[in-house]
Parts: structure tokens; sequence; C-alpha cells
């Protein structure tokens, strides 16, 4: 995955794409590739419901726990990063910590993740991702845009509800509830677009590197700390607080597999969307990335404790 941000940083460092190119990516990253993989997440769940391998109530039912659970688990983490923080909220690096170490990449890198790790005997888990990517994408418009900027504007109704993801994850439930499933040649495009997203997400992260100094990337001792809560600290209450959690171990395992995984790409769309510390989150975002090919696996051995 890290592989695809290369051609974007070699492209950007001999001058083809200028730093206007970064937002028309996180345009299209999140107007089509986010919600094309919110519905393609959707859509296997509905066939599978259609299969007759899980009964729908049931699987609804698994959806509510595992949107509630993941509700829960990144509210409770971002608070207690903003008020350890709070006092260094001028900075706007510091508030992209903040953001950094609570919000996983659990679409671009955690379907992948959950795929091959729990899909050959849960293929439902997706839906799991999806709805946590759908939690993050409602707090990302609305508190975590606040944040970044300060401004009080982006929290509202109609930021949570009127946005693309949350659009197209009302639609893909809805199909769901209705038995729906997309004709071959649509579902053939958005599964496309929707797999498209995690090279694209790559290609921001890229493009973005090529305009950061090796100094900055590697010499501020504080984004180690931030990387350490994000992989290591963030799984390790989201274990303590699933353990207890009425619902199946797979779902519970699938959670946690998510919180484990690096810092969210949408920590930098939004920092570029909202045009503040964008170098930070790029950096954090690549350490995270980086660190988790060693505490993921390490985390991940934890996992029969969720059985």
């Amino acid at each position: 995955m890290l592989a695809f941000a290369a051609p974007a940083f070699l492209l950007m460092k001999f001058k083809k794409f200028n730093e206007t190119s970064i937002q028309a990516l996180v345009t299209m990253l999140l107007y089509i590739g986010q919600p094309c993989l919110t519905v393609y997440s959707f859509q296997e769940a509905t066939m599978i419901v259609q299969s007759g391998a899980v009964a729908k109530d049931v699987m609804l039912m698994r959806g509510l726990w595992a949107f509630l659970l993941s509700l829960v688990l990144q509210a409770v983490m971002m608070a207690i990063s903003y008020l350890v923080l709070r006092k260094k909220q001028e900075e706007a690096r510091y508030r992209i910590f903040v953001i950094a170490a609570t919000f996983s990449n659990s679409g671009f890198f955690g379907v992948p993740i959950l795929k091959a790790v729990l899909g050959e005997a849960h293929p439902e888990v997706v839906m799991v991702s999806a709805l946590f990517s759908l939690v993050m994408n409602m707090m990302c418009w609305t508190v975590v845009s606040t944040v970044i900027t300060r401004d009080t504007k982006y929290i509202s109704v109609k930021k949570i509800l009127i946005n693309p993801n949350t659009i197209a994850g009302i639609i893909a439930i809805t199909l769901m509830c209705l038995d729906f499933v997309f004709p071959s040649q649509v579902e053939e495009m958005i599964t496309l677009l929707g797999n498209f997203s995690t090279p694209l997400c790559m290609f921001i992260l890229g493009m973005r590197l090529a305009l950061v100094k090796v100094k900055e990337l590697f010499g501020d001792w504080r984004q180690y700390v931030v990387v350490l809560c994000k992989n290591v600290v963030c799984p390790a209450f989201a274990l303590l607080a699933l353990l207890f959690a009425p619902i199946d171990g797979y779902i519970k395992q699938a959670l946690f597999i998510i919180v484990c995984c690096p810092a969210a790409n949408m920590v930098l769309s939004f920092a570029e969307m909202l045009g503040k510390g964008q170098k930070t989150a790029a950096n954090l975002l690549l350490l995270s990335t980086i660190a988790s090919l060693v505490t993921l696996p390490l985390m991940c051995m934890l996992l029969p404790l969720l059985a």
C-alpha cells in the first residue's frame, strides 16, 4: 500500500503536479471514493443476507451494535486526546495531534486487513468497517472540522446528515433493508471506485510528503508520542472496553483490528480541505503506517481474548 505513494511522490518532485492538485484528489476521495467504498461494503452484506448465511434481522442488530460501539470508542478516545492537549490548541499541529491519535484508517486500510484476517469465516465484517467509517465521517464533518479550524459553525445536524458518506450510508442501509442489490454492471463500477480509494489516498500522501523536509518528518519527538498513542495506547483502551461488550466475538475482534490500524487518511484529507496542519497530518499518517507494520501484528496477538 505504501508503494502506491511512490509514483505521486516522484511526479510531485519533478513538478508534474503542484499543491493545488492535492485538493482535487482530496475532493475525489471524499465525494466519490469513500461513499463508493461504503456502498460496496453494505452491498456485500446484503448479498450475504440474500444467500441465507445470516438472517436480515440478525445482520441489522449486529450492525447497530457495531455502530454504537464505534461511536463510543471514537468519541471517548477523541475526548481524552483533546483534554490532554487542550492547553496547546493555539498551534495547528497540536490540533492535528488530537485527531491523528484518535481515528483509524478503517476503510482504505481496514477493509483489506479485515478480509485477510476474518473475511473467510465472517465475510460480513466489511460492514463493521463501513459503520466505523460512517461514524468517523460524521465526526470529521463536524467535531473534527471544529477542532482543526476552531470554528463552531461546523457543529450542526445538517453537517452530520448532509455529507457524501452519510448520504451514501443511509442509501446503502435502506437498500439492505429492502434486499436490493445493484445490477452487476453498476456493482462492478461501485466496487472499482471503492477499491480505488486505497491507492488514491496513498497518492495524496505521496504528493504531500514530496513537500515535506526529512527533518520535519523524522525530527519531531512529539510525533512519535502521537504514533505510540494511536498504534498502541488506543487499541489497549479499545481492548478493555470491548471485553465487556455483549456482542459476537468476531465483531469485537473486527472493531479491535480497526482501532489497531494506523492513523486515518481522513486526518490528512480534512487538513488539506480546511488548510490547516497539512504537513503534520502527512507526517503522522506515514509514521503511523510504517509503525503499524510492527504494532498491528503484535496487537492482533491479543485477538483470542475477544473470541
